[in-house]
């Protein structure tokens, strides 16, 4: 269904109210901006106050609100907003109509809230003079334990948001009413049921009505046809007329680019949209000339794909490279026609993985799309098929060269299965199996420490897959399609997942004759060995990446002395420093031990050294979490398990990482496995490489001068384990 005439006109006629506002998209207060890290913005009813929020530690959910004030024409610097007068994780500021209320998500701890991993929750502050008043929780409209985000006030102060449950399954979106006292309990949003799943090639990250309730603003990512995966997020509308929705189509008057577009919000009055681009700058726009022009947007993007020249020339498969300085890091890429648009797959054997799927902007021969080096501006030549541009990221410029090739053919086919772990936990993971080409080996893939699921996993052995390797990756517990509990889950039971997926890919792999061991990556180092230690039938192999040979306590003390030194802590600094390492792991749950590391906590702070080594779950909330530390949780030691294993290991370590400094690691696995007799080990040490076996980008020298060396995960990782599973 098309737009109609007047349900068009239902939602842009708001008249004069709204000439003020910006008939394109515009850059709001500049002086906002900050490369990936700002989120939402809300503007007060005059246009002359913004609160907005943004990440200030990279990794974590640590966020705070800022503010600033236009005068005389410009924005003031921006100054955080301190609510309460403490520092917590605060997001999602919304102001009420009249401005005199502020309602926010926030990561402070609740009288109620016993878990171990915090999680934001609804409160408000009230107007007072200049400033704001004390927080009041909104106990009957927040879920203790749940995460609650993206508050937004309707004209008559009702206050809508969306919830998720903690292991971060479903979304619901929400409703809570002010009755003159408080907020009470929410009430499902029943007004956006029809956008929770629309065409199979679009993902609607979240949805929310646009004043006046006549249309729906979704914030919608396309998926790559290939994979499935989501690309860059853009704002669409869809317009409705009586109970029937309209066809969502993109927002028009420049809303949207190659890049994200997200985190967007209405002004008090409704005559302007605000959002986030590219997690970087704060834009705004008239509402009525957005929805006015979304016509034309439909309109241009149908002629992009139908014209002979502009399709069938551009879809099929390329490989070139980024050249920047005269060095090169190749590139290869896929372009597709998906319904109305034109979509790009772009990866690089540097990284491991493709970089989005998002869609080409084109306009003749010009054609433009997000990278990895930032936005490019190409042109295609169709007689011989190839694509020549220029990135621009932070005024540094990369050159792009594509040529058009023949399609590779599939390198592994992908299965999604799922099976039981201990508990009653059921496990989803993906097998992933070469397509021509006899299965020398199977991986079963150990991730980390966090809650993720089978993603990074799954491109690592997509990688391997051309080399004749399977493996499994999967979903930690708690975690995607995978039951359970992961924030409460101990080594033991992360152990017994791995050993289930072994069996499970022994299974798959039945009559190979493949070799099969594990991959444990950082502190999945530590529960493979656990797995393999207690492993009722032998596993023939073990790689660890950034895996400690040492045990957990020991490996905070390595990484908390050498955070102490890069920063210049002096000696009694430093001694504090490793202090809180024997408290996270002395026993009995007693208020003096709490005190001392909650003190420990907020001096560390003030000489650099919480955010250089303090994870989330490192920090306990009361006396009663002492005990549920991550490192209590997962506490373990490697070394019993490799005395004694005399099977083929290959172990990575890098070279500039503080978090499993390999001046220990080395000596210890050396030791280790010189007492088990295994003459087997292999270890590794990439140069300058960080946690990640990623080695900077940068000018590096050269025997009479230097060259540009690009960024990227070392090409030793891949070649080592390819050698190594090929020698058995």
């Amino acid at each position: 269904m098309s737009f109609s005439l007047l349900a068009l006109a239902a939602v842009v006629g708001q008249g004069s109210r709204c000439e003020a506002a910006p008939r394109t998209t515009m850059t709001l207060a500049p002086i906002t901006a900050d490369s990936g890290r700002m989120f939402r913005g809300t503007l007060s009813a005059d246009g002359r106050t913004l609160y907005y929020f943004k990440k200030v530690t990279p990794n974590r959910e640590d966020y705070r609100i800022y503010v600033t004030t236009l005068v005389r024409g410009k924005w003031t610097a921006p100054r955080q907003l301190t609510l309460g007068g403490q520092q917590d994780s605060e997001l999602y500021p919304t102001l009420s109509p009249d401005g005199n209320r502020l309602v926010f998500s926030s990561y402070r701890r609740t009288p109620a809230d016993t878990f171990t991993y915090q999680n934001a929750h609804l409160w408000y502050v009230d107007r007072r003079g200049d400033g704001w008043g004390p927080p009041v929780f909104m106990a009957e409209a927040s879920t203790i334990g749940h995460y609650h985000s993206g508050p937004m006030f309707e004209a008559d102060g009702t206050v809508r948001f969306n919830r998720t449950t903690p292991d971060w399954r479903s979304m619901t979106s929400l409703i809570t009413r002010w009755d003159g006292t408080r907020y009470g309990p929410a009430e499902p949003d029943r007004s956006l049921d029809p956008w929770r799943r629309i065409r199979s090639d679009l993902h609607v990250w979240h949805a929310k009505l646009a004043p006046g309730g006549r249309a729906a603003l979704l914030e919608v990512a396309r998926r790559d046809p290939a994979t499935g995966r989501p690309g860059p997020s853009e704002l669409w509308v869809a317009i409705r007329t009586g109970d029937t929705w309209g066809n969502p189509r993109p927002l028009g008057a420049g809303v949207n680019t190659p890049v994200n577009e997200q985190f967007a919000s209405f002004t008090a009055d409704g005559c302007r949209l605000i959002f986030t681009r590219n997690y970087s700058t704060l834009h705004e726009v008239g509402w009525d000339h957005a929805v006015a022009d979304t016509t034309a947007v439909a309109a241009a993007s149908r002629e992009a794909s139908v014209p002979v020249g502009a399709t069938t020339s551009l879809v099929g498969a390329y490989r070139g490279a980024f050249v920047r300085n005269g060095s090169v890091q190749l590139a290869e890429a896929t372009i597709a026609s998906v319904r109305d648009s034109l979509r790009i797959t772009l990866s690089t054997p540097d990284r491991i993985g493709p970089v989005g799927g998002p869609a080409l902007r084109v306009s003749g021969d010009s054609i433009g799309f997000p990278t990895i080096h930032g936005p490019i501006d190409a042109r295609h030549d169709p007689v011989f098929g190839e694509i020549v541009g220029t990135a621009t990221r932070g005024g540094v410029t990369t050159r792009l060269h594509l040529k058009r090739t023949v399609a590779p053919a599939p390198a592994f086919e992908r299965e999604d299965v799922r099976f039981p772990s201990s508990g009653g936990v059921t496990l989803a993971a993906s097998v992933v199996k070469p397509v021509g080409r006899p299965i020398v080996a199977g991986i079963v893939y150990v991730p980390g420490r966090g809650c993720v699921g089978r993603g990074f996993g799954l491109r690592i052995l997509e990688a391997l897959a051309p080399y004749g390797v399977a493996g499994i990756s999967i979903d930690k517990r708690g975690v995607g399609q995978s039951t359970g509990d992961c924030p409460t889950a101990t080594i033991e039971q992360f152990s017994d997942d791995a050993a289930a997926a072994l069996e499970r890919l022994r299974t798959a792999l039945a009559g190979s004759g493949a070799r099969i061991g594990f991959l444990g990556v950082s502190a999945g180092g530590w529960v493979a060995t656990h797995a393999a230690g207690r492993a009722t039938q032998p596993i023939d192999f073990l790689i660890t990446s950034v895996g400690p040979a040492t045990s957990v306590r020991q490996q905070q003390l390595d990484n908390a002395a050498l955070v102490a030194k890069r920063i210049g802590l002096d000696p009694e600094q430093t001694r504090r420093a490793l202090r809180y390492v024997d408290l996270m792991f002395a026993k009995g749950a007693t208020q003096s031990r709490y005190d001392e590391m909650r003190a420990t906590v907020e001096w560390a702070k003030g000489v650099g050294f919480h955010d250089q080594f303090f994870e989330t779950t490192d920090i306990p909330t009361s006396v009663a979490g002492l005990d549920s530390l991550w490192v209590r949780l997962n506490d373990y030691d490697p070394a019993p398990v490799l005395r004694r294993l005399r099977i083929p290991i290959l172990a990575f370590l890098g070279g500039a990482d503080e978090v499993v400094p390999p001046e220990t690691n080395v000596p210890a696995l050396r030791a280790l496995a010189a007492e088990a007799g295994n003459d087997r080990v292999r270890i590794v040490v990439v140069p300058e490489g960080d946690h990640g076996l990623t080695q900077p980008d940068g000018e590096a020298p050269l025997s009479g001068g230097t060259y540009w060396r690009f960024g990227r995960m070392s090409p030793l990782f891949l070649e080592e384990v390819v050698a190594f599973l090929r020698r058995g």
